[in-house]
């Protein structure tokens, strides 16, 4: 995604789901990329102290260096106190505003967080996410959601001069989501010994005619009797 301002010195700003030291690293030392993000709590390389609450008073911040990095963990002035992670690579001081002493690394990620907010609230109100305990499915799903987005925005721009061709975002990742899974509604369609409910939801959802299935169904084959040798 960050590939077009490679190399042009650009900054992008990131939500906890993207930042990371790794990627922090790459962008800066490869592509002359820098960035701001907020963090998670229990990545292994934040110091215990940044993250303890006992003892830490509102409205106050910390800060650790390393290289081109800098981590910030900041305690807002809220009635219910929590620390806020922040990583930079473009910021190398640990310097706060003179009128309310907010750090200049929360106000730069606030001023700057607007795509980051709306990419989020768009994932959420629309989101392929269901639970389960397989992990590799969990990293799955962040990049279906982030696929559906962006292959809008690719559909808008190519129809940039016809915007009644471009449908609304419910019935666009709907008409995705069909186009994705029709080759393999097909090929399951084909196989002899699907159940019937099986067999009954595919034909709704690709409205098949009982002719058409009958003729699909012959087209997989049926399967031979296993006999003795």
């Amino acid at each position: 995604m960050t590939t077009p301002i490679h190399g042009k010195n650009r900054n992008c700003t990131f939500d906890n789901w993207f930042t990371s030291i790794n990627t922090a690293r790459k962008l800066y030392d490869d592509h002359a990329v820098t960035m701001v993000g907020t963090m998670k709590k229990n990545k292994a390389e934040i110091p215990p102290s940044f993250v303890e609450l006992r003892g830490r008073e509102k409205n106050s911040a910390m800060f650790a260096f390393s290289g081109v990095l800098t981590l910030l963990s900041y305690s807002p002035p809220k009635p219910k106190k929590k620390i806020v992670m922040l990583l930079s690579t473009m910021h190398r001081r640990g310097d706060t505003t003179e009128t309310v002493r907010l750090p200049d690394m929360v106000q730069f990620y606030n001023e700057t967080k607007c795509g980051v907010d709306t990419f989020d609230q768009l994932c959420h109100r629309y989101s392929v996410s269901r639970r389960t305990r397989r992990w590799p499915l969990t990293v799955f799903y962040g990049p279906l959601n982030a696929v559906g987005i962006n292959s809008m925005i690719l559909l808008k721009g190519s129809h940039a001069d016809d915007k009644e061709a471009v449908p609304d975002r419910r019935t666009y990742l709907k008409t995705l989501a069909k186009a994705l899974i029709k080759p393999q509604m097909e090929a399951r369609l084909r196989y002899p010994k699907l159940s019937k409910n099986l067999l009954s939801l595919i034909n709704g959802v690709l409205k098949i005619e009982p002719a058409e299935r009958a003729q699909a169904r012959q087209a997989g084959g049926r399967a031979g009797r296993v006999g003795r040798c």
